[in-house]
C-alpha cells in the first residue's frame, strides 16, 4: 500500500510541476510577444517611455523567474533545441 500511495503522489506531483511549466510558458509567450512590440514601436516612443517599458519588462521577467520552477540542464537544453527548430 505505501508504494502505491508514494507513486501516485510522485505522478501528482510530476503533473503539478508540468502544469506549472505550461504556466510559465504562457505568460513568456506573451512577455516575448510585449517585447517584439517595444521593438515595433520603438521609433516612435519618446525615449521616458522606452526606458519606462524596458524596465516594467524586465521586472516582468524576474517575477515569472521568481514564482515558477527552474528547468534543469537536460530540460533546458531539450527546449534550447525545440526553440531552434521552431524557428527555422
Amino acid at each position: 500500500m505505501g508504494d502505491g500511495l508514494n507513486l501516485y503522489t510522485y505522478e501528482f506531483r510530476l503533473v503539478e510541476i508540468a502544469k506549472l511549466h505550461k504556466d510559465a510558458a504562457d505568460e513568456l509567450w506573451l512577455l516575448k510577444n510585449k517585447y517584439n512590440s517595444l521593438l515595433v514601436d520603438f521609433d516612435y516612443l519618446p525615449y521616458e517611455s522606452k526606458i519606462s517599458l524596458r524596465d516594467k519588462l524586465i521586472f516582468e521577467v524576474d517575477r515569472i523567474n521568481r514564482i515558477y520552477p527552474s528547468t534543469d540542464e537536460q530540460g533546458y537544453e531539450k527546449a534550447k533545441e525545440k526553440y531552434k527548430e521552431y524557428c527555422n
